[in-house]
């Protein structure tokens, strides 16, 4: 009967009659006939029909909001009713749409200007957050800002029994808000926009089929849409509508507005009759299939199968776990599902195919109640007989789940019992599915109760309950049990997660946790076990102390470094931020390098109600990003559960946020300690993309190893030494026979393969050294003061290389004679280490080195590294002088050197063009295409270590490395470049010199403090080669470095007085003869600045000095260096510099401009630059004589030696004199040649009138 009635409604609507008075109304009018078929939903939210008279429109909601209440008509109300379309809009079903659309074009209207909406909508900055309710349920909360005309903030709250209800009723209040504000006005984009989409829902709901007529009539466009709707009883139902516009668009919105105003008065009715049939056919499966389940289950009784005792929530963590693994290993599963006596049987099978073409295949199989349970017990079994994962006891994974719910009950205590427990029931393989979650979960909890009491005192109880179980397993007495490598790693490295409020708790963690034993089964001996435990737990050390740092840095040094970002959405763990950016002074002032995904960022709120913001301040990682014009949409995941059991952190409306570190780094140099050291990968962890060949690994991880030295020059290994340090294989593993590109992993078949090439390689570079040698040999032999020299090679007495003989291997550079020996030892060995003391032409022999491997094989390919961004600049810039053909890539000064090396590409015009236009998202991909190109075709290329480590690497392998600045590169990041198949490398530095940056003590203490350079040159694996002539410093000032550090080992050369002309305007010592003064600034002037140390007395003397220096405009203001231990006092100095630039008269505006071309910078980063002259300010001025870092005779000499005509320092020399080592050696070095200045006397004894 319902359905004829509808049908009955179909024809009325359509007669004739209707038709002609249809036809009689407006085209841009909508119908509000038929109100008492307004949809249910709309009546369960209380909205009122529309009211055919204005008295009706004051009726509120429930809500306490009169959303009934349309605005006033606008003149746009000529193409569309506004008061039709705002019912239709805060219907239950649209809200949430309209809102949306709402939202999108009044953003899409930033920067209109006064013809625009209403005078110029300038901006629109939405925030929305979802709060747990007071009395249950959630809370919606929406902020706009809106500026320009309307110049408003609308705040709203809507609350709700699940989170889409609290939206929907506070979308409804902002549209109620903005619907008749004054240049929110909805124009007709909107308007349309918004028809179509509810439109087209409301066909699909009653599932209806659509078909559509045009044609133009009077000049207008005339659209004719067509509903079929399907009944149960009698076919088909037919709606038509029609539309007039003067475009085909207008004409079609236009049509559907009519027809869904149609639609709506039978919409609840069709819907009720389609629910009656879906809910018939449901029960009527639902009745077939507990039939098939009770015969079923009977049978599976009768045969003796037993069912899965797999619960739903295990299953899904079960197939999740193998989806991972999966990817991982870039498989694609083929499953399929039958119906079994006990419920469904699921088929897994696995293919990949093996270096010979073969394909291999491995198939499992489950039967579970439901599908997925029987995926699961399938993948279980996959995982088990791929020797990928262990097999775990139902009852086990039972009490995991136990755990995890006592989590999220919040109940720490209970959750840790049962980890105890379940530790010392269940084997190790078992600990992976709970421990690390657990572990993630306590120490934020403990973080927030405990943050930094009892710095030294004992673990909070219930963390040490954990270690106590995870150390007494590891003790039993029937055979240790100890957890996997991947697990390990995952508790050290929560460690740095809680250490932006709590790194004494961060690191009385680590110092248990890094003792703590793992499996060895990943590792193919104790050489390559102790080497990863020993250098990944410094890892954690060091990144727990890097972010601590970076975060006392931010709020001591640069609180004003930040970004003010408002909270659009927060739902724990993830947190979404944004802003507008004005231009890119912002975002360099909050980062040095652009941001990226994993970056980690500190979180302040910016209101928190506390005397101490920072106390409440979190770590969270970056997902995603969205750079759209100005606005920035950041997306992040907290790094820590301490939102968790404070939910109160992420509540606030805006943080200030800090950048705090790269993920890339951190990341590249961990993956590059375990390709070195395991022979396989945990399965859930992703295979890191280096390789480092048999003989590279014995070197590293093995230096005092009988066969080491032979290796070193050459030699090759003896096989079953060789097939030991392959770690190719995977013996007795079924599914790690390596696989090819067209199967899974390309991975493994380009190291499969890089072996192979390289053993074929091996055999040919041994036959070109050994001839390479010859020559060498028959060159020198013609030369009578060589021939002795050659002669005595074979007992290790050094070379004489003469300048002929490199010119005829292609070096057209001259080379000193130690010079001349590291050439040829990377010609000939495949390790050369190379000390290289200041100015003594480090990067001259590292570019002599490349040219002379290039000029012997021109196809090799050769991989010239840095620590930093600037000597790998360095080394770029010198092969290109010598017209060596070479792609720079990274992040380096001259920016046009990347697009030199892809403009003749193809693909660069889209590039350009797609830069031009703005689109910048898609030029980064397409240069990055390109750049990737040029890799893989130049065969000489530069980068940093880390850089280095970059996916553009991945496809391309270097037979040779170069790594200048070693050791001052801490021994990960050495590895990174190392990781490229590489078969001989060279490494140049000076252990003399500042070794490489340590953060934590400890960690430095623990010995990551010592290079790879250092640590290959105390082993003896090879002889370091010396390059002994500088050519920097004036012959005074290179003569205490000489003496006390080189044992008077150095030459000068070029650096006299003629070379090296005197500062004018200061008196130096003995006539000039001596470039080097003291200015004893006396009295304990030293002040601590958080963690750095300031000497404000320090700064006017220096001050005066520069001036002085400047004034007589002897040296360009780009060649003064002030230097300083810390950065403390380098804020200072920067700070006094602009203050004294500020107060110069504009008569002076010369000096003003100089005072800021001069360069101010620690001793740490300055390294591997050179100035004329160097002015020093020591800080250090205690009663105590206490140096701190300032002892380090590194870092002494590097201060020492980085000055060409002038050094002066300025210190207490009370205080320098107590280093009996060092300094105080220097202080008696200065007095002897008359070089120490009173700062009272500074005037007349040294500033020259």
């Amino acid at each position: 009967m319902r359905l004829r009635a509808i049908l009955s409604a179909f024809r009325d609507l359509f007669s004739p009659d209707q038709l002609s008075a249809r036809a009689a109304r407006p085209a841009l009018q909508w119908c509000t006939r038929g109100r008492r078929h307004q949809s249910s939903s709309v009546q369960q939210q209380q909205l009122p029909p529309l009211p055919p008279s204005p008295a009706a429109l004051t009726r509120p909601s429930a809500s306490g909001i009169d959303v009934a209440t349309p605005p006033a008509a606008t003149p746009l109300s000529s193409a569309f009713d506004l008061e039709a379309m705002y019912r239709c809009a805060v219907d239950v079903e649209n809200v949430l749409v309209a809102y949306t659309i709402r939202l999108q074009c009044l953003q899409a209207n930033v920067g209109v200007g006064v013809g625009g909406r209403g005078g110029g909508v300038l901006a629109v900055e939405a925030h929305e957050r979802v709060d747990k309710g007071r009395r249950g349920g959630f809370t919606h909360t929406i902020t706009w800002h809106i500026t320009g005309r309307a110049n408003q903030k609308i705040a709203v709250s809507g609350e709700g029994a699940n989170k889409r209800e609290a939206r929907r009723h506070a979308a409804r209040q902002v549209l109620h808000r903005t619907w008749r504000m004054q240049g929110c006005e909805p124009e007709a984009e909107e308007l349309s926009q918004l028809t179509r989409w509810m439109a087209n829902n409301l066909r699909l709901r009653l599932r209806a089929e659509e078909t559509q007529d045009r044609e133009i009539s009077g000049g207008q466009h005339v659209c004719r849409v067509q509903w079929r709707i399907p009944t149960a009883d009698e076919g088909l139902g037919q709606l038509e509508a029609h539309g007039q516009g003067t475009t085909a668009g207008d004409a079609e919105v236009q049509a559907l507005k009519n027809m869904y105003m149609q639609a709506c008065k039978f919409k609840s009715v069709v819907l009720s009759d389609i629910a009656v049939r879906q809910t018939a056919d449901k029960e009527e499966r639902m009745r077939q299939e507990a039939t098939r389940k009770a015969a079923n289950h009977a049978a599976s009784l009768s045969s003796g199968i037993s069912p899965s005792r797999l619960s739903r929530k295990d299953a899904g963590e079960v197939n999740k776990e193998h989806q991972l693994i999966t990817q991982r290993l870039q498989i694609e599963p083929v499953w399929s599902e039958v119906a079994h006596d006990a419920g469904y049987r699921a088929l897994l099978e696995w293919k990949w195919k093996n270096l010979a073409g073969r394909t291999n295949a491995m198939t499992a199989s489950g039967i579970g109640g439901s599908k997925a349970v029987a995926r699961a017990e399938a993948a279980i079994k996959m995982l088990h007989q791929t020797g990928l994962q262990a097999a775990i006891d139902p009852q086990h994974r039972a009490e995991a789940t136990a755990i995890k719910e006592a989590l999220l009950r919040q109940d720490m205590a209970d959750a840790v019992n049962r980890t105890c427990s379940l530790i010392h029931g269940s084997p190790p393989h078992t600990w992976a599915i709970f421990l690390p979650h657990v572990w993630r979960m306590l120490l934020a909890h403990v973080s927030l109760l405990e943050a930094d009491a009892l710095p030294n005192g004992p673990l909070p109880p219930l963390v040490q309950n954990v270690m106590v179980a995870i150390k007494t397993a590891a003790n039993d007495r029937d055979g240790g049990r100890v957890m996997g490598v991947d697990v390990w790693e995952s508790l050290l490295d929560e460690c740095p997660a809680i250490s932006a409020r709590s790194t004494s708790l961060a690191n009385r963690v680590l110092d248990q946790l890094v003792h703590v034993p793992f499996s060895p089964d990943c590792f193919p001996d104790l050489h390559a076990y102790d080497y990863f435990r020993s250098m990944r737990g410094l890892m954690a050390f060091e990144r727990t102390e890097e972010l601590q740092q970076r975060v006392d840095e931010k709020r001591t040094f640069y609180p004003d470094a930040c970004l003010v970002m408002s909270c659009e959405e927060a739902v724990y763990p993830m947190v979404r931020l944004h802003t507008f950016i004005q231009d890119g002074t912002q975002l360099r002032k909050f980062a040095e390098q652009p941001l990226r995904e994993g970056d980690i960022l500190c979180l302040m709120p910016t209101r928190a109600k506390t005397q101490d913001p920072w106390g409440s301040c979190f770590f969270c990682r970056v997902t995603s990003l969205v750079k759209d014009g100005g606005s920035l949409v950041v997306n992040l995941k907290c790094a820590s559960e301490e939102p968790f059991w404070d939910p109160a952190l992420i509540s606030h409306d805006e943080y200030s946020v800090y950048h705090i570190a790269s993920h890339v780094s951190w990341l590249r140099m961990t993956q590059a300690i375990k390709a070195l050291a395991a022979k396989r990968m945990p399965p859930l962890q992703g295979e890191p993309p280096f390789r480092y060949q048999p003989e590279m690994r014995l070197l590293l991880l093995s230096p005092t190893h009988q066969h080491a030295p032979t290796v070193a020059q050459g030699v090759s290994m003896p096989e079953d030494l060789r097939q030991h340090m392959s770690y190719e294989g995977f013996r007795g593993h079924p599914f790690w026979e390596g696989r090819s590109k067209d199967g899974a992993s390309f991975e493994t078949q380009l190291w499969q393969n890089m072996h192979n090439n390289t053993r074929r390689e091996t055999l040919k570079a041994g036959k070109e050294m050994q001839t390479a040698a010859s020559e060498i040999s028959d060159h020198l032999a013609t030369h009578e003061e060589a021939s002795t020299a050659a002669a005595a090679s074979d007992e290790g007495a050094p070379l004489q290389c003469p300048e002929g003989l490199l010119r005829n291997l292609g070096v057209s550079m001259p080379l000193t004679e130690p010079q001349q020996r590291a050439v040829q030892s990377a010609l000939t060995n495949r390790l050369t280490l190379v000390q290289g003391p200041p100015g003594t032409g480090k990067t001259h022999t590292a570019c002599a080195i490349i040219d002379a491997w290039k000029r012997l094989d021109s196809s090799q390919r050769i991989l010239a590294v840095a620590d930093s961004n600037i000597a790998a600049d360095n080394i770029s810039a010198g092969l290109r002088k010598r017209s060596i053909a070479s792609l720079r890539v990274g992040a380096f000064r001259d920016s046009d050197l990347h697009d030199d090396a892809i403009k003749d590409m193809r693909g660069y015009d889209q590039y350009v063009e797609l830069r031009r236009s703005g689109r910048r998202e898609e030029a980064n991909a397409r240069r990055f295409l390109l750049i990737k190109e040029a890799v893989r075709r130049h065969t000489i290329i530069i980068a940093t270590c880390i850089g280095s480590g970059h996916e553009m690497f991945d496809e391309v392998t270097f037979s040779k490395v170069l790594i200048d600045e070693c050791a001052q590169a801490i021994e990960p990041s050495s590895l990174v470049p190392l990781g490229r198949g590489v078969d001989q490398i060279v490494l140049i530095g000076d252990q003399k010199q500042l070794p490489p940056t340590i953060l934590c003590e400890s960690a430095a203490a623990r010995g990551l403090e010592v290079s790879l350079f250092e640590r290959l040159l105390n082993s003896n694996v090879t002889e370091a080669i010396m390059l002994e002539t500088q050519r920097r410093m004036h012959r005074s000032i290179a003569d205490f470095p000489n003496r006390h550090f080189y044992d008077g080992r150095l030459k000068d050369a070029g650096v006299g007085d003629d070379e090296r002309p005197p500062i004018a305007g200061l008196h130096w010592p003995q006539g000039g003869q001596c470039r080097v003064a003291l200015v004893d600034v006396a009295g304990c002037g030293e002040e601590a600045s958080g963690t750095s140390r300031a000497n404000r007395r320090e700064i006017a003397p220096l001050l005066r000095v520069l001036v002085q220096a400047l004034e007589h405009r002897s040296v360009e203001p780009t060649e003064i260096g002030v230097l300083t231990p810390y950065v403390a006092q380098k804020r200072l100095l920067i700070d006094a510099l602009r203050d004294m630039q500020a107060g110069i008269s504009t008569s002076s505006a010369w000096l003003q401009g100089a005072l800021s071309g001069v360069q101010v910078d620690t001793i740490d980063g300055f390294q591997g630059m050179e100035k004329d002259i160097i002015l020093f300010s020591a800080v250090r001025a205690n009663a105590a004589g206490a140096l701190g870092f300032l002892r380090d005779p590194r870092r002494m000499n590097v201060m020492l030696t980085r000055a060409r005509r002038g050094l002066v320092v300025f210190g207490d020399v009370s205080t320098l004199r107590q280093d009996s080592r060092d300094w105080g050696p220097w202080v008696q070095w200065a007095g002897e040649r008359g070089a120490v200045i009173r700062d009272g006397r500074m005037d007349e004894a040294f500033l020259a009138a």
